[in-house]
């Protein structure tokens, strides 16, 4: 599936974007070709409930379903085939586990929308008699952080995640909100673990998170680079193994107390976010979703060099915007559930 819709190719002959629904980030469905006077869903129509319009439900309890049944064409026996078919969908939602709090059910039938792709023509085949499904998203989306006071001036942290998701929200026509709580529920969510307190050579990769909503902060802050031998004076050229000062041969990056630190942590979280919402890795240092510890380190980059980089001003490629953007509007979010499911963090 791409990235960039909620809509399968393979889906296409029974699950269509409608209404005001863009191609590539529809929030209005159609279900179409049906077997003529049969409400049994088709294969492509539960797979769609079941990996994306499920997926959407469950991610965000404020997310309301609207679904009507067409009931258009000859031989259609009124509304009762029509209601029919949107029970078929709201029976499946709930062996999904979906509660039918979310479920609109409109009156039956109704003049049936017109496809985005078309906007002028008539029903293709079988989509005069069908299901129309319209995902209402909330206009406030809920980004919760769990234990994010395992960070000092985790204030800073939320400012970094604020200045890089907020005007992405605003274009999907949505209003960030952070919250800071163990017992918050949100969209989005991420949690703060205690993480390896162990410390490790400087060039042996460090997992920071694990792309399920979690960041390592004790990681982070055992985060360390190797400075190498102090010689006795620029321009020796033998230094006597029994003299060499190894003190600066692996120091800290960061220390947990300054402000560097949380702004560090700060873009360590943005980038596990955008593991949420199913982004790659990206080349570039300044990139949110850049390996970049990986590459600094085997670059053999100093200290100043990695803290100018880790604490610094980054942003997200402009592809990957244009997905998160997507993500938001929609509310699907192909990267995987967060770690909400996954009990009480460590302390």
């Amino acid at each position: 599936m791409a990235a960039t819709t909620t809509i399968d190719p393979k889906w296409r002959n029974s699950v269509r974007p409608l209404g005001n629904s863009t191609e590539e980030c529809p929030t209005d469905y159609l279900l179409s070709n049906f077997d003529a006077q049969s409400a049994d869903l088709k294969r492509e129509h539960e797979l769609f409930i079941e990996q994306v319009l499920a997926k959407i439900l469950r991610n965000n309890e404020e997310v309301r379903l609207h679904l009507t049944g067409r009931a258009g064409g000859p031989g259609a026996n009124g509304g009762t085939l029509a209601e029919r078919r949107v029970d078929s969908v709201v029976r499946l939602l709930r062996g999904l586990g979906i509660p039918p709090e979310p479920f609109i059910v409109s009156e039956l039938p109704r003049r049936p929308l017109q496809p985005q792709s078309e906007p002028s023509a008539k029903p293709g085949p079988g989509e005069e008699q069908a299901v129309e499904l319209r995902v209402l998203i909330p206009p406030r989306l809920r980004v919760v952080l769990k234990d994010a006071d395992r960070v000092r001036n985790y204030a800073l942290v939320i400012d970094v995640i604020r200045d890089a998701l907020s005007p992405l929200a605003k274009r999907a026509g949505r209003e960030l909100r952070i919250v800071q709580g163990h017992h918050e529920y949100g969209e989005l969510e991420l949690v703060f673990e205690a993480g390896d307190r162990g410390t490790r050579p400087p060039n042996e990769t460090m997992i920071f998170g694990n792309g399920d909503g979690s960041v390592f902060v004790a990681t982070c802050e055992e985060l360390r680079v190797g400075g190498g031998p102090r010689l006795p004076s620029p321009t020796a050229h033998y230094i006597d193994p029994a003299k060499v000062d190894y003190v600066s041969a692996v120091v800290r990056v960061f220390d947990p107390d300054e402000p560097e630190f949380a702004k560090f942590v700060g873009n360590i979280a943005v980038h596990e976010i955008g593991h949420l919402i199913g982004l790659e890795h990206s080349t570039g240092l300044d990139s949110f979703m850049t390996e970049t510890v990986r590459q600094l380190l085997s670059q053999g980059r100093s200290k100043t060099d990695m803290r100018r980089v880790l604490a610094g001003s980054m942003s997200f490629r402009s592809d990957h915007a244009r997905r998160i953007v997507c993500a938001m509007r929609t509310g699907f979010y192909p990267g995987g559930a967060s770690v909400k499911d996954h009990g009480e963090a460590p302390r």
